[in-house]
């Protein structure tokens, strides 16, 4: 399925989302770093090999300074550009983990916080203090009211991640 997305918070990376036998061999290297295979870059949402779906922060502490360079060479070429020293990338944390492993309070400081309550969520829901989802997390992209998708697109969800 395609993902088309143009107006977003955070810029679309184009190459994560081109199909893996469209990528160039030094994408498919990259794509190989962040423990990708065919299969998990062609199917967004399901885990890769070995590597849990964090944000880049903790994605580059889970690993030695080799890694960490690789994953800071390759990211730029896959769309995921970091910021400054690398350290931080909101391109990873928005599109490949959809700020799911924020705190409430993280929401609430890059102001997404409204995005995910008009999506259903509340800090007790999103802190696991309750095992509860809204009402959202069960519907397809179509069945979203208009809110609702544009809260999703806040997170960087297009109809094709969401579903």
């Amino acid at each position: 399925s395609s993902h088309i997305a143009t107006a977003f918070r955070v810029q679309y990376p184009q190459v994560r989302f081109t199909p893996y036998d469209d990528l160039t061999e030094d994408q498919r290297a990259g794509a190989s770093v962040f423990g990708y295979t065919n299969t998990t870059w062609n199917t967004p949402g399901i885990p890769r090999r070995g590597h849990p779906s964090v944000r880049w922060r903790e994605l580059l502490q889970s690993y030695g300074l080799e890694q960490q360079k690789l994953l800071k060479q390759y990211g730029p070429k896959l769309g995921f550009p970091g910021k400054g020293d690398g350290s931080s990338n909101d391109a990873w944390d928005c599109w490949s983990v959809h700020y799911d492993d924020y705190t409430w309070e993280d929401l609430v400081e890059l102001k997404l916080n409204s995005a995910w309550e008009d999506l259903g969520w509340n800090v007790t829901m999103w802190n696991g203090v309750i095992e509860e989802v809204p009402d959202s997390d069960n519907k397809y992209y179509n069945d979203l009211t208009n809110v609702e998708k544009t809260a999703a697109g806040v997170s960087c969800y297009t109809k094709s991640l969401w579903d």
